[in-house]
């Protein structure tokens, strides 16, 4: 079978990417459940539930569905195996592929969920925009995994693919408003209503910087035999 269709079901079939989506659920509806209990932003539930919580852990999240399974995969030798196996078919490029697929995907259910729940509800206030600004989850999980598959290339510690991502974002929430980048500030690209702004080019660069990352890291992994395991 192809690689490309056994490994994309492979993510969606990892415990991590089940984990991820209940933890982005949480993220997501327990803020709205809290709103309506309390009559807080009635009305306009839908804003306020998606810019309190999961921005802030949205990395972790993307990070979290394959990261772990291919530094196993690295110290077990499987990706040797399969780099001579899928010679000529580009095994990198195709597990990068579906690792910011599966980042995606994580962070997209939910937002989807909790749009579709919030416009039935009535507390979706501009659905064209909000139905719009479901491509945010796409490219910051897809901006957001790839970086962390870069990683497993020039690193040897299993967990530091699944954590740096958001340590580098934090610290970006952290320090861009300093650069004077805050036109760029991070949690924006997945939630801008945070700052009551809306959806703009702005919000996908700092994702595409990211994938691009992922993409350097990778090549420098491969062609200096960093990703080959002890």
């Amino acid at each position: 079978m192809n690689f490309f269709k056994t490994d994309l079901k492979r993510a969606f079939s990892e415990p991590t990417f089940f984990l991820g989506l209940i933890l982005g659920i949480l993220l997501l509806f327990g803020p709205m459940a809290y709103f309506m209990l309390t009559d807080e932003h009635y009305g306009e539930i839908y804003n306020y539930a998606r810019s309190m919580l999961l921005p802030f852990a949205a990395p972790l999240l993307a990070a979290m569905p394959y990261s772990s399974m291919i530094m196993l995969e690295r110290e077990t030798h499987y990706r040797t195996m399969m780099n001579a196996k899928l010679r000529g078919k580009s095994y990198g490029a195709q597990r990068f592929a579906v690792c910011g697929i599966s980042g995606a995907v994580t962070l997209f259910i939910p937002q989807v969920l909790l749009f579709a729940v919030c416009t039935v509800m009535g507390q979706t206030e501009d659905i064209p925009e909000a139905a719009a600004e479901l491509v945010l989850p796409l490219s910051f999980g897809f901006g957001y995994a790839a970086f962390s598959y870069g990683l497993t290339y020039v690193n040897r510690q299993r967990y530091i693919p699944a954590a740096m991502p958001q340590v580098l974002y934090l610290f970006c929430v952290y320090a861009f408003p300093h650069l004077r980048l805050e036109r760029f500030y991070p949690p924006l690209d997945i939630s801008p209503s945070i700052y009551g702004e809306s959806l703009s080019l702005d919000r996908f660069i700092l994702p595409a910087v990211l994938a691009a990352a992922g993409v350097l890291l990778t090549a420098f992994g491969t062609l200096t035999g960093k990703d080959r395991a002890e």
